[in-house]
């Protein structure tokens, strides 16, 4: 009978082992599939996001700077944005340098941000959390009253609004054409600890002691703060948003900001816009170049590509050694088999041959049922591993398709031929019909 036929024939005879052999390939394809979506998500997402990430130029003092250093280096944050209390009030960029700077070629977007600490004249602040080691070392730096007064250009520039852990539920947030006015938005707390409401004039007195009214215009919840150092030290009701322009003022220096932050259409051209820039500005003040986002997206995207890698190889390991273990099992069964084909004048290729074939028929049956189900299955599996689930939308492409297939070949290959190894050095007339 010929080799082919046989191979079909044993595979619809014992139903049963036919089936655990699909399973366990099609569990390790679908392994694999998983680490190979991923890699390709990945590679997806490191062009989308690449592309638009330029890098950002930061202006400031260069005493602010050290000491924004200093004090941040004992603290974890997450963004590039942190304004330590110590150095509030000491603003030092010209705000006319700022606009100038930001007319140059390659600047993108920029944002102008200042502080200032001022004291609750009218309304009451509600308590510090204690829960937070940070807040409760705030209690040495803040009184029962201070509040921080965080100018900014809009919202928007703010990560905390960027990232969608601090949102407006009522009234509207801070825009650019609040410039000059002294509209602000206040935190959700803060709003209930003094029925606080839109359209309401608190009052809040600087260092200077002159008592300024504030008209508020929007009221803002925290999710979760993403790490601005020393802001109210984390305590979103004790941050009062409003103009650069406002903080400036209440701080005392007014026409200047804490700093300005530029960020560029092309990274490429970052070392010309400093030397242009370096050019406007006074030797007091310092650029600074941080791609801090950029390299975050780039460490992320290394850390999980890592990750499928190790996920894809230890999937075709582990696959490998447990078809080995199941095909062994069942070779130790066909060993009277193999011995009648033998005496029968089969040669070893051939019977080779048929266990191959059968694998192979087992493998093309998992890939059928890998790409039917495989997506589903590795979307699930995947976001066991990586929250985000939405990088699993991106489909595969022909080569990740190819080097799946390519990784079944190799995993049924190693598997069948080291158990027909032990088959073939069987010692065949030892074996007891």
């Amino acid at each position: 009978m010929d080799y082919i036929k046989r191979a079909f024939l044993y595979l619809r005879r014992r139903i049963g082992k036919s089936l655990l052999l699909i399973l366990v390939t099609t569990t390790s394809l679908i392994a694999i599939l998983t680490g190979l979506t991923i890699q390709n998500a990945l590679l997806k997402s490191s062009e989308n996001n690449k592309k638009p990430l330029g890098s950002t130029v930061i202006l400031s003092s260069r005493q602010h700077q050290l000491t924004q250093r200093a004090l941040s280096s004992g603290f974890d944050s997450t963004d590039f944005w942190s304004y330590p209390i110590a150095d509030a009030g000491r603003a030092q960029v010209s705000r006319k340098i700022a606009k100038r700077l930001a007319r140059l070629s390659n600047v993108a977007s920029y944002q102008i941000h200042s502080q200032a600490q001022v004291e609750a004249a009218s309304f009451r602040v509600p308590p510090l959390n204690t829960d937070s080691k940070q807040s409760a070392t705030a209690k040495g730096l803040l009184s029962n009253n201070q509040v921080t007064i965080f100018g900014i250009s809009a919202n928007l520039d703010d990560p905390n609004f960027q990232a969608k852990k601090y949102s407006i539920i009522r009234g509207r947030g801070i825009y650019n054409s609040d410039l000059g006015s002294h509209n602000v938005v206040i935190e959700r707390s803060l709003a209930l600890e003094d029925d606080i409401d839109i359209g309401h004039i608190i009052k809040v007195r600087n260092s200077q002691n002159r008592v300024s009214s504030l008209k508020v215009v929007g009221i803002y919840t925290a999710k979760g703060a993403n790490g601005h150092l020393f802001r109210a030290l984390e305590d979103p009701s004790r941050t009062i948003f409003a103009s650069y322009s406002l903080a400036s003022n209440l701080a005392g220096n007014a026409g200047m900001v804490t700093q300005a932050a530029y960020t560029l259409a092309n990274r490429q051209q970052e070392h010309a816009f400093i030397e242009k820039a370096n050019q406007l500005i006074p030797s007091p003040l310092q650029l600074t170049s941080t791609d801090r986002l950029y390299r975050a997206v780039t460490t992320w995207i290394q850390a999980l590509s890592r990750i499928a890698l190790r996920f894809i190889w230890s999937a075709v390991i582990a696959g490998s050694l447990i078809l080995f273990i199941i095909l062994a099992v069942m070779a130790k069964t066909r060993q009277k088999e193999v011995c009648l084909l033998i005496a029968l004048g089969e040669k070893k290729g051939k019977i080779a041959g048929q266990f191959f074939i059968e694998t192979g028929l087992v493998l093309l049956i998992s890939l059928i049922l890998t790409g039917a189900f495989g997506n589903f299955f590795s979307s699930l599996i995947g976001a066991q591993i990586i929250t985000h689930t939405a990088i699993f939308s991106t489909p595969l492409g022909i080569s990740s398709l190819i080097i799946l297939v390519v990784l079944g070949i190799i995993m049924v290959s190693v598997a069948t031929g080291l158990s027909l190894f032990i088959v073939l050095r069987s010692k065949f007339n030892q074996v007891v019909f």
